[in-house]
């Protein structure tokens, strides 16, 4: 071991006493790292920004929650692929799959009326230094053809909750409803962003949920409209005639009436205006979950799952989430960018890249309709463009790639 002198090695110090021998290294060092830099400027493409350490995430689907072993299983396998961060379904459709008396109890959770599974993750995940975000499913509430066993549901007590669309007539039961939307090949019944008291229910739950439980970070998923011609329900038709002196539904239906009657200058901008009154919906509630958010000490990080293309999302979706991760309603979004095609996938991030700050994004990546080798390459893909997060959807399929983490080295 080398003698320290003045707290360095004497030899260290030896050399620097000496000025002929500390200008020839000075020199010879300089040289050496200019020669480093060419090398490497020829061998890094110059918009490769600096990667910091990576945010690795994985989806966790409600299911895996209806008991301690599988929740046991999941947490192990996440440590075998470095997860950082858990996001765990605790409402799927309108349920809980933790303790609440605001919503149903999860219907495979009946047979354990005194099992937690959001506190058991937090507990189980927090010895192993994973971060654990409660994922809640907002606006879609049910999307099963058999109506629930829990006659509370708000599928069956609310029914004047739901949106409505623009083409059919209105559905006297929630039932009723998902049937129309599940034959038109949509995910189910959606609860209306304009609903006074709907919204303050949505708000109710999610508030519980950040005072109850210490999770890391809140994400919001399907906080959107069914599909562009939904919203359509009474109290949005009347609070955008109250504002602009004609309804939506005439827009939509009898637009000649309403430029021989405005003019076709007037009529466009109606238009516009109904695009942004059903984005604004959202965007009210979106603004009040922020401030839920705030209110928390430490705040968690607040994530939203959203579709991949921003402007399809604005229009046909009524979900802003361009203009909310740049107006720091978000921390960080994550585009639901599941094609297994490895151009597209690259083209829509370049597209996001130029929307939002590079630091919102925190890509998600299917691992359902693609191999495991396939997954990795776009993620590897996403690293020349200097992003370093990724979330894979979802634990469920990513469990039959465990060598996923070598492909990634």
């Amino acid at each position: 071991m080398a003698q320290f002198q003045n707290g360095q090695p004497h030899r260290v110090a030896h050399f620097l006493t000496q000025p002929a021998e500390r200008g020839h290294f000075n020199r010879a060092l300089v040289l050496c790292a200019l020669a480093l830099l060419i090398a490497l400027s020829s061998l890094v493409p110059d918009f490769v920004p600096e990667l910091r350490a990576e945010r690795r995430g994985m989806w966790v689907v409600a299911h895996t929650l209806e008991s301690r072993e599988s929740i046991d299983e999941c947490l192990r396998f996440a440590q075998s692929l470095r997860i950082t961060d858990l996001i765990v379904q605790v409402r799927s459709r309108g349920d809980a799959y933790y303790e609440t008396s605001l919503a149903p109890r999860a219907e495979i959770l009946k047979s354990q009326p005194q099992f937690d599974p959001l506190a058991y993750v937090l507990k189980q995940a927090g010895r192993s230094g994973i971060r654990v975000h409660a994922w809640m499913n907002v606006y879609l509430l049910w999307s099963n053809p058999r109506a629930p066993s829990d006659r509370s549901h708000p599928i069956i007590r609310n029914a004047s909750w739901l949106s409505q669309s623009a083409q059919t007539p209105r559905r006297n039961t929630g039932m009723d409803m998902v049937r129309e939307l599940r034959g038109r090949n949509l995910e189910g019944a959606y609860i209306s962003p304009a609903h006074p008291a709907a919204r303050r229910y949505l708000l109710e739950i999610i508030g519980e949920v950040l005072r109850k439980y210490r999770v890391h970070g809140l994400h919001l998923d399907y906080i959107r409209y069914a599909h562009e011609d939904y919203g359509f329900e009474e109290p949005m038709q009347l609070a955008f005639q109250r504002q602009f002196g004609v309804t939506p539904s005439a827009l939509m239906w009898d637009s000649q009436g309403v430029i021989s009657k405005y003019g076709q200058s007037h009529f466009q901008r109606l238009v516009s205006a109904w695009e942004q009154f059903r984005c604004q919906q959202i965007t009210d509630l979106v603004s009040s979950v922020r401030t839920l958010v705030q209110r928390q000490n430490p705040a968690p990080l607040l994530s939203m799952a959203v579709r991949p293309e921003t402007k399809e999302a604005r229009i046909r979706f009524g979900q802003d989430w361009g203009h909310w991760a740049n107006t720091g309603l978000l921390d960080k979004v994550l585009p639901m960018n599941y094609t297994p095609d490895d151009q597209l996938f690259i083209d829509r991030t370049r597209t996001m890249l130029q929307d939002v700050p590079r630091q919102m994004l925190w890509m998600g990546v299917a691992t359902y309709n693609q191999t495991g080798s396939s997954a990795a390459a776009k993620i590897l893909q996403m690293r020349t463009l200097g992003l370093s997060d990724y979330v894979l959807f979802s634990y469920s399929s990513s469990r039959a790639y465990p060598q996923l983490l070598q492909m990634l080295r």
